[in-house]
């Protein structure tokens, strides 16, 4: 059964982190997480109270995991399947990262594409 985790965006999305079409967010990122879709949540400020006007919006899908490793260095690693692969010493951090959903689509684009060919 799928499960739905709160967080928030640790970098802006519209920004591309460190020049590659991704972002940051501060949420609980645990293994077997990888290609989990991130949504946005944006009320309505018309609307405050009500569940019409509503939005959640496909911002993309987790790819990785931050973890600080023994010396306090920072470092992004894919999220592993499974805990056997950790290395011991390291600890993740809640920060993931994001592939953005523009990104996404057009990977998705380009492989049916192909098919069209």
């Amino acid at each position: 059964m799928p499960i739905l985790r709160r967080g928030t965006t640790a970098t802006p999305m519209a920004l591309d982190f460190e020049g590659r079409p991704e972002f940051l967010v501060d949420a609980a990122v645990y293994p077997g997480s990888s290609g989990s879709p991130v949504f946005v949540f944006q009320p309505e400020p018309l609307r405050p109270n009500h569940s019409v006007g509503r939005k959640f919006l496909f911002a993309g899908v987790i790819a990785a995991v931050f973890f600080r490793e023994e010396a306090n260095h920072i470092v992004p690693a894919p999220v592993p399947a499974n805990n056997t692969s950790m290395v011991m010493g390291s600890e993740m951090i809640d920060l993931g990262l994001v592939i953005k959903a523009q990104a996404v689509i057009d990977v998705i684009n380009a492989y049916l594409g192909k098919w069209a060919e």
